[in-house]
């Protein structure tokens, strides 16, 4: 449909002006009964897409708030258009004012507007400033949900709210538009492994075309997988649920309304880290980092950078961070010798933590992927993590546990300064261990989540010159969930590096082996 309407266009512009004139009348007429008309390009494409959830935008100026009012008062019957910060909303409802002409059907005090006519066309506007705030549409379907500079919110916030995607009116479709810049911040970044085959360098199929469809569901690992072809997914349950998503990329230039302002020579002023957002719409510039962030993001990127497939030579430790049931998950860090850096952390190991209720059955998971007599830390804060390590200790594994709460006399690699507790040191020590300047050269997984998790540890000076890292409570509001990815990779590179390995002998590989499946016939009897 869009191609067809701007192959039309392109002809129009080549005919002669009368003939132009008389075309131009008979479009006009016959689109004498909207209210809004989507300009031709990236706009158009996006309004006719097919995808269920879109991405639409990455450089400023691209016409995305009224891409979200154009198919919330044309194409849908209960919409929810949304802004990170209430207040904010406040644009989208004069702009929305402009495109009907009036104000009439709107209730300032609902935030809601009924738009007058025999569709019954419903708009509610909302923001979800603080972690929480999407319980306010709980349990109100809708068949159009737009988030109006969608990297603003939290990951969690969005998942809660699609949830409530749905309609039974008959003959109307249901689909999502994240309309946005690139992320500034970390907690942001979660958009790009949304859509990482068109955004992400590092993804294996990008860069995917734009405004093509793929595929995709959660994996095993809560990763996103994907598929060009819905056949291709081989789990019946899997393709049941599969979403279809795409990318179309807008820009100044394709809006001829801001093209003629001055908006250009205002983006050109930007400092260069948002002059790559909102002029270049480049999602792989860095967000800014926090005054006191612990692990600056460019040294997160560089042992990402780092990373090579199977470059593990044998395995050191196992981070492990546990969850029996609940929201968060279970993640196994391995981290090996590496053969190109001191040590490499092989992609992380993910459950649900529905999928690992108890001790014996996170003690399995682990058991089936120890090897070479590796060290295993479990981390026991809030105290989920004493079943598994008892268990694993009865397995005669090599395992210790990690109390996060305890007391350390341990200080800086500078000693310069001491920390409060074990948590602030094990972090502190990863920040020392990427460090340019270290010699211990570390490889990390090219993991988003896994970056946006390193990157929001912050911390602060206590009494007596200890470190004191943000509470991990605080840390959850931050992101909209828990740091679990970075949690245990923080326990597989800050403890367990100076345990000695034994000779790598063929019989020890084999004793190992045999050892390693006594333990788990063991552990699975329990």
């Amino acid at each position: 449909m869009s191609s067809l309407l701007d192959d039309i266009i392109s002809r129009l512009n080549d005919m002669p002006a009368s003939e132009r004139e008389e075309v131009t009348k008979l479009a006009l007429e016959a689109t004498a009964d909207k209210n809004w008309i989507p300009n031709p390009g990236p706009q158009t494409t996006a309004y006719f897409c097919e995808a269920d959830q879109t991405l639409y935008g990455g450089e400023a100026g691209g016409g995305k708030s009224d891409l979200l009012i154009g198919l919330a008062t044309q194409e849908h019957s209960r919409s929810l258009l949304l802004r990170r910060i209430k207040a904010d909303i406040s644009w989208l409802v004069d702009r929305c004012a402009e495109v009907l002409g009036s104000r009439q059907g709107y209730n300032g005090q609902a935030n809601r507007w009924k738009i007058p006519g025999p569709d019954g066309r419903i708009i509610d506007f909302d923001g979800l400033q603080h972690p929480g705030d999407e319980q306010r549409g709980k349990g109100r379907p809708k068949d159009f949900i737009g988030f109006d500079e969608a990297s603003d919110f939290l990951e969690s916030q969005v998942e809660f709210v699609l949830g409530w995607l749905r309609t039974t009116k008959e003959g109307q479709r249901c689909r999502s538009v994240f309309a946005t810049n690139p992320p500034t911040t970390v907690e942001g970044e979660w958009i790009v492994r949304w859509f990482a085959p068109w955004v992400d360098n590092t993804h294996p199929l990008f860069p995917y075309p734009m405004g093509k469809l793929l595929w995709t569901a959660r994996g095993a690992e809560d990763e996103w997988l994907w598929f060009e072809d819905p056949d291709e997914c081989e789990d019946d349950d899997m393709r049941e649920n599969l979403i279809s998503r795409t990318f179309i990329r807008s820009g100044l230039g394709d809006n001829p309304d801001l093209s003629k302002s001055t908006y250009s020579r205002q983006l050109a002023l930007l400092p260069e880290e948002l002059r790559r957002r909102y002029r270049d719409g480049d999602f792989s510039a860095e967000a800014a980092d926090d005054e006191f962030q612990v692990i600056p993001t460019e040294w997160i990127r560089a042992a990402q950078d780092r990373w090579i497939e199977e470059d593990g030579e044998f395995m050191e430790v196992i981070g492990v961070d546990v969850a029996q049931g609940g929201k968060d998950k279970t993640v196994l860090a391995l981290r090996y010798k590496g053969r190109t850096v001191k040590h490499w952390v092989d992609r992380l190991k993910k459950w649900a933590g529905a999928d690992t209720p108890d001790g014996p059955s996170v003690a399995g998971r682990v058991v089936t992927h120890v090897k070479d007599a590796a060290q295993i830390n479990v981390d026991m804060g809030g105290g989920w993590g004493g079943s598994t390590y008892d268990h694993l200790k009865s397995a005669e594994m090599s395992v210790t546990g990690f109390v996060p709460s305890e007391g350390t006399e341990s200080r800086t690699v500078d000693g310069m300064l001491g920390f409060v507790n074990k948590r602030a040191e094990a972090v502190w020590r990863v920040r020392e261990m990427l460090d340019p300047t270290s010699t211990e050269t570390v490889a990390l997984p090219p993991d988003p989540m896994l970056r946006a998790d390193l990157a929001s540890y912050r911390w602060k000076l206590g009494a007596g010159g200890k470190i004191i890292l943000r509470d991990k409570e605080e840390i959850k509001k931050l992101l909209g969930r828990s740091p679990d990815d970075g949690d245990a990779v923080v326990l597989s590179l800050a403890t367990g590096s100076k345990r000695q390995h034994p000779r790598r002998s063929e019989k020890f590989v084999q004793t190992t082996n045999y050892a390693t499946q006594s333990r788990i016939r063991r552990v699975k009897r329990r």
